[in-house]
This record gives C-alpha cells, sequence and structure tokens, in this order.
C-alpha cells in the first residue's frame, strides 16, 4: 500500500477510537464521547471501511494499469502466437511434401539402376562430335582451297560439311543401337548414310566436272594426281562420318526413349527433393525464429501479469493486517465487545481479471474453428 497509513498511525488511531473521552481544548480537561465503534454496532467501524475502500481502490488502480499494458501486449502476443502456428503448419506441410519428393526420388533412382548405362559418357561424346566438326572444317577447308574456291565459299562449305556430317552419325549411331526400332526408324538408317555419302559423291563430281569445264585444270598445270582431291576428299570425310557413327553407336542405350525418359524423371525428382530440402531448411529457421519471439512476449506478458499481480496481493495482505491490528488495539483499549468485531473480517478482493490471465486469442480461435 502507498504510505497513507503505517502500523503506528492504525494503532493510534484504534486507541483514539476505542476511548470514551477525549481532550477538551479550552478549558483543558477530558470530556465525555462515545466509543468508536459503539457499543452495540452492527455494521462496521467506520475506521475499517476506510482501510477497505482504500485497499480496494488501490487494486483498482492496478487492474486499470494491468488493462492499459495488456492492450498493447496481447496482441503482440497473439500476432506471435499466430505466426508461430503458421510457422509450424508450413513446416509441417513442407516435411510431408519432402518425404513425398524423397519416394519419389528413391523410386526414379531404383528404375533408373536398372539399365545399364552406355559404355561412353554423354558429355564425352558430344566433346569428341565436336573435336570430329571441328577437324572436318579445317581439312576440307584445306582442300577447298586447293580447288581454288574463294575465300568465303571455302568458309561456308566446309563449315557446313563439319556440322551437317557429325549430326547424320549422331542419329545414324542412334538408331543403329536401339533394340526396339519402328519401320520409320529402318528407313532412316538408310536414308542417313546415303544422304551423307551422297552430299561427299555429289560436291566431288561437281568439282570434278566445274575443273574440266573451265579448264582450271590446264590454267593451274594440275595433273591428275592433283584432282584426286576429290577422292581424298570423299575418303576423308567418310572416314569422319564413320568414326562420328561409331561413337554415337557406344554412348547411345539400346532402349533410347525409356532410358532418356527414366533419367529425365531421376533429374527432375532429385531436383525437386532437394529444392524442397532447401525449403524444410528455411521454414526451419523460420519456425526457431518465430518461436523465440513467441516465447519472449509470452515471458513479458506472463512477468507483468505476475508482477502486478503481487502488488494486488500484497496490497491485499497490508489491508487485512492494517484492520486485524486495528480491531485487536481497539478491543484492547475498551471493556466491552462490539458485535461488529465479532464478524468474519472482510478484506478486499482481487478482481477475477486480474487473477486469470487470458492467454485466448479471439481472432486464431475463430480461425482454428472456420479450420475444423
Amino acid at each position: 500500500m502507498k504510505n497513507n497509513y503505517t502500523y503506528r498511525s492504525v494503532n493510534c488511531r484504534a486507541k483514539k477510537d476505542a476511548r470514551n473521552w477525549r481532550w477538551k481544548f479550552w478549558p483543558f480537561a477530558k470530556e465525555l464521547k462515545s466509543s468508536e465503534p459503539k457499543s452495540g454496532q452492527l455494521e462496521r467501524a467506520s475506521f475499517e471501511e476506510e482501510l477497505f475502500h482504500l485497499g480496494e481502490s488501490l487494486i483498482a488502480e492496478i487492474v486499470e494499469k494491468w488493462k492499459k499494458l495488456d492492450m498493447k501486449l496481447k496482441p503482440k502476443f497473439c500476432e506471435a502466437k499466430s505466426e508461430d502456428i503458421r510457422a509450424d503448419a508450413n513446416l509441417e506441410k513442407l516435411t510431408k511434401e519432402k518425404e513425398d519428393s524423397f519416394h519419389e526420388y528413391k523410386a526414379a533412382k531404383e528404375k533408373l539402376n536398372t539399365f545399364k548405362p552406355p559404355p561412353l559418357d554423354k558429355s564425352l561424346e558430344f566433346i569428341l562430335l565436336f573435336i570430329i566438326g571441328i577437324s572436318e572444317f579445317f581439312i576440307n577447308r584445306m582442300i577447298f582451297q586447293q580447288f581454288g574456291e574463294s575465300e568465303m565459299a571455302t568458309n561456308i562449305l566446309a563449315a557446313g560439311i563439319g556440322f551437317l556430317l557429325p549430326i547424320l552419325a549422331y542419329w545414324f549411331g542412334y538408331l543403329l543401337k536401339q533394340e526396339r526400332r519402328t519401320t520409320i526408324d529402318n528407313i532412316w538408317l538408310i536414308v542417313l548414310p546415303l544422304g551423307a555419302l551422297g552430299v561427299l559423291f555429289v560436291i566431288s563430281e561437281m568439282r570434278s566436272v566445274f575443273f574440266k569445264a573451265t579448264g582450271i585444270m590446264n590454267e593451274l598445270h594440275l595433273d591428275e594426281a592433283n584432282t584426286n582431291l576429290s577422292v581424298w576428299f570423299y575418303i576423308i570425310n567418310i572416314g569422319f562420318f564413320i568414326g562420328a557413327s561409331v561413337i554415337s553407336f557406344f554412348a547411345a542405350h539400346p532402349e533410347g526413349d525409356i532410358y532418356k525418359q527414366a533419367k529425365k524423371i531421376y533429374k527432375n525428382t532429385l531436383k525437386e527433393f532437394n529444392q524442397d530440402e532447401k525449403e524444410v531448411k528455411m521454414a526451419a529457421d523460420e519456425v526457431e525464429r518465430t518461436d523465440k519471439d513467441y516465447q519472449n512476449i509470452m515471458h513479458l506478458r506472463a512477468k507483468t501479469h505476475q508482477k502486478l499481480l503481487a502488488e494486488a496481493n500484497s496490497i491485499k495482505e497490508n489491508t487485512e493486517w492494517l484492520m486485524k491490528s486495528y480491531k485487536a488495539t481497539n478491543l484492547a483499549y475498551r471493556s466491552d465487545f462490539p458485535p461488529c468485531f465479532k464478524k468474519e473480517l472482510n478484506a478486499p478482493e482481487i478482481p477475477t481479471e486480474l487473477i486469470v490471465l487470458d492467454w485466448h486469442c479471439e481472432e486464431l480461435d475463430k480461425n482454428n474453428m472456420g479450420t475444423i
């Protein structure tokens, strides 16, 4: 309680009220008065009533103080609680998705492992085919330069053959490796090598006819051996085509489409699983953060409430103690026993709204009921 009343001041008041006399100011002498409370008084003594109302008002002030503080603390608490629940639900959801994606990844991996991988890795295959294409470009460029063609035409023809032959060889080797081929696939197995041979043959023959028709052979004093460049052009490119086809054959899988599909599913499920794993980790970090915020605000609210409740209990106990002290001292200085002192002591009560800390969040409870 505030220092309005002390044990000494209450005892002095009790002695004063108990006496049936008082000092008269002038002339300075004793004069009779009624004791307080009166001998037959049934209602509580006026000073007891004063102490009671003082304690009650002080407790009411604490209740109002708690209400003002909790107007800020409870919304923060409910918000933190909502965030914590949302984070927990999100983590649970993502963990379930991660488990599902792991099972899908595991199934895709087991299916992929049923296929025997090709002897040659795909990356190495493309590197070798690229090297063959570059080699063809430079070799054919040297041969076309011997034909006396312009620089632009030489580069275009050499680049075209260096790009076209590896592509045709790739598909030829791939189709040749397949165990399950359709009629279309078999037709392509014939068309692809014939197409490559036909293109090389046409280029060689066109060069020979062009040289003879224009007389370049006589002007450049080329003999028959020089014209054999067309033959070497033909042989070298056929060799490159065969080499590229062999590379493609060993890098292909006998069940190409099924193997590609299984490998694609495996890569996709692995990617999805890794993504889910990252999301679960982020969600776990969020749960840790929201739980920390929730615990902090809950602790602050509970500590503030506990402190104010302790103050209210202290006021109640002090009020009760002072009322008992007043009663005991008053009875000690009088010969009678007023009926009001025989009644049970009525100390100020602490309101339930201060005793019980309300942890319910109405909006949150409504949302939870809406999801049931």
